[in-house]
């Protein structure tokens, strides 16, 4: 029965092959074929279809087999030029967009992956205490400068630093001048808009 079925896949032309697997096995996994119609997709092998099928989002793969390790993972979003797209815009892309986004998330490599986007550059300054991090805003004379400044400018230590700051609870502890030009209510305000991004 197996050798009827591998000879009736064996006598359809590629374009056949694409269109019969497209109508019978859209959405599913490569990995779901493999175990489930092992002819096909041995007939799909030998032509070297399997790429263009998972490029035309026909069928899909696992993310686990196409990317085991951050190098390979890397290696792939650089050729793909993702390094130039938010990772919000990946999380809503399109499905190869998406599978390289989630596997990168999941296994926590989102953070060494350098985004020249500006608003997703990881800062190389860390802070592990209130007081390193009111020391290093104090150096460097963030009590002058203005809270959407330091939460939204171009500068990525800066927002680092307010994050950092937001997230632990620190900024009511540290000496704003410019803090008494701005309303308590303007500053939960600012903090309320910006509780859901994280630049750190």
């Amino acid at each position: 029965m197996k050798k009827k079925v591998y000879r009736f896949y064996e006598n359809l032309s590629d374009k056949e092959l694409l269109e019969y697997t497209a109508l019978n096995h859209n959405g599913k996994l490569v990995e779901e074929m493999r175990s489930n119609e092992i002819s096909l997709y041995n007939i799909l092998i030998k032509r070297k279809l399997i790429d263009d099928l998972v490029k035309k989002e026909v069928i899909k793969r696992k993310a686990r087999s196409i990317w085991p390790d951050f190098k390979t993972w890397k290696k792939e979003g650089l050729k793909r030029k993702y390094n130039a797209v938010s990772p919000g815009d990946l999380f809503a892309g399109n499905i190869n967009q998406r599978a390289w986004y989630q596997r990168g998330r999941k296994q926590g490599w989102i953070r060494d992956f350098i985004f020249y986007n500006r608003k997703y550059q990881k800062s190389s300054v860390t802070f592990n205490n209130l007081i390193e991090w009111k020391d290093f805003g104090i150096k460097n004379n963030y009590s002058s400068i203005a809270l959407r400044q330091l939460a939204f400018g171009s500068s990525v230590e800066q927002r680092s630093w307010y994050s950092k700051g937001r997230r632990e609870g620190w900024l009511t502890r540290f000496p704003f001048s410019r803090c008494k030009e701005t309303s308590t209510k303007e500053l939960s305000s600012l903090l309320e808009n910006y509780a859901g991004v994280n630049n750190d």
